[in-house]
């Protein structure tokens, strides 16, 4: 609920001085309407705002903002005046000379915009960081799968070297028996051209001599 201008200085005047040793002791009271009103051994500062601020103030005080920093309508000036400024820096500050003010301004703001900088460096040194992160994977992706189809391939090639091994070897004891089978026949042949009343009906590749008789190799 907004105050009125009269609420907004009786508020004021009922603030009380209280003083502890050299520092300044703050103490918060309430007044009628629930708001908060900040005391200090040296007298209010809300003696240099205007009304139209002080009411502003007291409503964001009461209510609240809900607004975001980046609306159009915001308040920024009523809003930093009611949570970012009290009684006592302004105590504080009357007693510097613009000058020393002046230099603390811009030393804060110029640590600001260091501490902005060193931010910014940092987050631009993660980002490429992660894009070199990101280059990395996408490069072990491709060389996955690449090295995926040339294993398909070996796998090819192996299943192909084997069949044909198996064909060879299929052919070699083809040729090995053919080769056998031939040169058992001319050893016939020969056993007859010597010796023409010998019995060689019997004889054959698959048998062998045992104790002076023709027996089938056992396999």
């Amino acid at each position: 609920m907004a105050l009125s201008q009269k609420d907004i200085l009786r508020h004021v005047n009922e603030s009380e001085i209280t003083q502890s040793d050299s520092k300044l002791k703050k103490e918060r009271k309430t007044g009628s309407e629930g708001i908060p009103v900040i005391v200090s051994e040296v007298s209010d500062s809300t003696d240099h705002l205007p009304i139209s601020d002080l009411l502003r103030t007291s409503k964001l005080t009461s209510t609240g903002s809900r607004k975001s920093f980046w609306d159009e309508d915001f308040e920024h000036l009523a809003h930093g005046r009611a949570y970012n400024f009290s009684v006592v820096d302004d105590t504080v500050l009357s007693k510097r000379t613009p000058e020393s003010a002046r230099e603390g301004l811009l030393r804060c703001l110029h640590q600001a915009e260091a501490s902005s900088l060193f931010l910014v460096g940092r987050m631009e040194a993660l980002e490429l960081k992660e894009l070199k992160l990101v280059v990395d994977l996408e490069s072990a992706q491709k060389e996955m799968v690449q090295l995926r189809s040339e294993a398909s391939e070996l796998a090819e090639i192996r299943q192909s070297l084997k069949e044909k091994m198996e064909n060879d070897k299929e052919e070699m004891v083809d040729q090995l028996c053919a080769t056998l089978n031939q040169g058992f026949q001319l050893a016939l042949d020969q056993v007859k051209a010597l010796c023409p009343d010998a019995d060689i009906s019997q004889a054959a590749i698959t048998k062998e001599v045992v104790n002076g008789e023709l027996v089938e190799i056992d396999e």
